[in-house]
This record gives structure tokens, sequence and C-alpha cells, in this order.
């Protein structure tokens, strides 16, 4: 799990601000989706068909290159350096970050799930 994810767990999102500063993306309390929503209609119809408001503990839109930082952190970095020292910024340039992000797209793991949205480059990425 992401350090983004652990820090998330041990926080109470109700005793946060609304919209919080995160390392790397901006995290919303879940009973904001719907204005977010709004503002990302690209992402209303997956969410629609995927989740409810309720189940939504937070949430972030983030670009496709902060999305991949955290994949990698979760899980690309641990296993490199147990096995080789290739950087990071070797293994960014030399993949299609996007095709990845499609690829992951939708793929949820009991807590977690995110979308990518080729167009705008954007990922909504929720926590449940």
């Amino acid at each position: 799990m992401s350090s983004v994810f652990k820090e998330l767990e041990q926080k109470n999102v109700t005793d946060t601000p609304r919209k919080r500063r995160d390392e790397m993306c901006t995290w919303y309390d879940g009973s904001d989706i719907e204005n977010v929503l709004e503002e990302y209609p690209q992402f209303k119809d997956w969410f629609d068909a995927h989740h409810t408001i309720d189940e939504i503990d937070c949430f972030t839109v983030c670009d496709v290159e902060e999305w991949f930082e955290d994949f990698s952190e979760t899980w690309i970095t641990p296993k490199l350096a147990q096995h080789s020292e290739l950087p990071y910024s070797l293994l960014y340039h030399s993949i299609d970050i996007e095709l990845l992000a499609q690829n992951c797209s939708e793929v949820e793991d009991g807590g977690r799930a995110f979308t990518f949205d080729k167009a705008s480059g954007l990922c909504l990425c929720l926590a449940y």
C-alpha cells in the first residue's frame, strides 16, 4: 500500500479540512464528490456505475504523472530495490504511462479504485 493511502488510513478524514494537500495530490473528503464530478464530468458515468457517494472516504483528481508516482511507489520501487538499482527516471521515460494507466484503470483492490481519462490526462482515485 502506498504511503499516500497509509497516511490516509491513519487520519480521521472527518477531522481534517475538506480539502487538504497531500504529498502529491489534493485529497478531498468523500462528501465533496458530487461537486468535483460536476467539475470533472468525464468521471461521472464511471463513478455512478461503480460506486455510491456514501462509501467514499476520500478521493483525488490528479494528472497521470502524479498517479504514476503513487503507482511506482507502491508496485515498482519496492521490487526494483530488491533486484536492481534502475533509476526511477529511466523507467519513467521508457514506458508509456498513459497506456499503463489505461490498462490498470478500473481495477479495484478492495479499498481503492481509480479510472483514467486519456482525453484530459487525469485520473480519479478513490479510497473507500
